[in-house]
């Protein structure tokens, strides 16, 4: 069916290209308006919240953010596709609590994926709503995002980042390891390691492993290969490569 959408948005190139791709590659999605600012996207939202199926939004406005704009309206149900000019937190946020977002420049492929996203619909409104207000609250404090979403074919699992052991490359997948279950999601390992390397205590200590460097109860040396062992039930023994060795031991020595 036709979906209806507006953005708010104040960079003019990006919005008239969102527009353009919306055009030409999703004409099933009907733009009401677009607005600039903050007092702008309220009053646009007001004007056409009975309507809208989803709305496009930027973080950074001039009068303000988009989060400001869902403080305003909080007790609308507003589906929301983010938009962030590269912003390194902003990405791994969304990532991490499942929402949609797209960056500048404008990909097609991410639009794409965004808008089928929001068409399914597969989360619950209030679990959406509830992430959405956490995404929220970690923004406004610079703070990193406690969970992980774990997203496999049928099911999005939400982990916290301290209970994941380790993480293990599988082929194109990665497996993941916390103290009581092993999830296999979609991403691959150089995924995963691009959203957890501003956590002090999770390190890629192979090609083919992130640890949390927490769970290793023991560095082992064995002729001219070195191991990091987990303090987990089964004693996790993984190898680390030479080039990995010495950030390990300070890192370590930090925590």
């Amino acid at each position: 069916r036709e979906m209806k959408t507006i953005i708010v948005d104040d960079n003019r190139y990006f919005l008239e290209e969102l527009k353009n791709l919306l055009e030409i590659e999703h004409p099933a999605v009907e733009l009401l308006g677009t607005a600039d600012t903050v007092a702008g996207g309220v009053k646009l939202i007001e004007q056409y919240h009975d309507q809208l199926d989803f709305i496009f939004l930027d973080i950074e406005l001039p009068d303000g953010t988009g989060f400001d704009i869902l403080e305003t309206l909080e007790e609308l149900d507003l589906l929301v596709i983010f938009i962030t000019a590269k912003n390194e937190y902003a990405e791994r946020a969304f990532d991490f609590e499942a929402l949609h977002y797209l960056t500048k420049p404008l990909d097609s492929e991410r639009l794409q994926d965004a808008i089928a996203r929001a068409k399914n619909r597969v989360e619950e409104r209030e679990e959406y709503k509830a992430r959405l207000r956490r995404v929220r609250e970690d923004y406004r404090k610079e703070k990193l995002p406690s969970r992980i979403a774990i997203r496999a074919a049928r099911n999005t699992d939400f982990v916290q980042v301290r209970q994941i052991m380790y993480l293990e490359a599988d082929g194109n997948l990665t497996k993941i390891c916390t103290s009581e279950k092993r999830f296999t999601p979609v991403k691959q390992l150089g995924d995963f390691a691009k959203f957890l390397r501003v956590y002090p205590y999770m390190m890629r200590i192979h090609r083919s492993y992130i640890v949390n460097l927490n769970y290793v109860g023991r560095i082992r040396s064995e002729g001219t290969r070195m191991y990091a062992i987990l303090n987990n039930e089964d004693k996790t023994k993984i190898s680390v490569p030479l080039a990995y060795r010495e950030e390990l031991l300070r890192r370590l020595e930090e925590l």
